[in-house]
């Protein structure tokens, strides 16, 4: 799904796209990952700056005090980078997407 469509699918299921907070958080969502998708594609988070460029914002509204970016990223590649997936590449850490891009999503619940 595009960023936006998981978004949606993960609220109507009472969540928000996942949340990272801590490596700790960054850890288990890769090892949902890995036993989940055998292929261990890049995967769409909660995290984007679709409001103002580089204002970094959870969907769930809380702010972005841990990031996990790969090198150089975020770059906002093209101009329309505004979305995050971690994963990138196989394994390792965060980066900027464009947000019509499909992958596979993480919902998650703090409550």
């Amino acid at each position: 799904m595009t960023w936006v469509d998981a978004e949606i699918y993960c609220v109507s299921q009472g969540a928000n796209l996942v949340s990272i907070h801590s490596l700790e958080e960054q850890n288990f969502v890769t090892f949902l990952i890995k036993n989940f998708d055998l292929a261990e594609v890049q995967t769409w988070i909660g995290l984007s700056d679709i409001h103002k460029e580089g204002a970094w914002l959870w969907s769930d509204g809380s702010a972005a005090k841990f990031v996990y970016w790969s090198k150089r990223m975020p770059n906002n590649g093209r101009g329309n980078e505004h979305c995050v997936q971690t994963n990138y590449p196989k394994g390792l850490k965060w980066n900027d997407a464009p947000c019509s891009r499909t992958f596979p999503f993480v919902c998650g619940s703090r409550n």
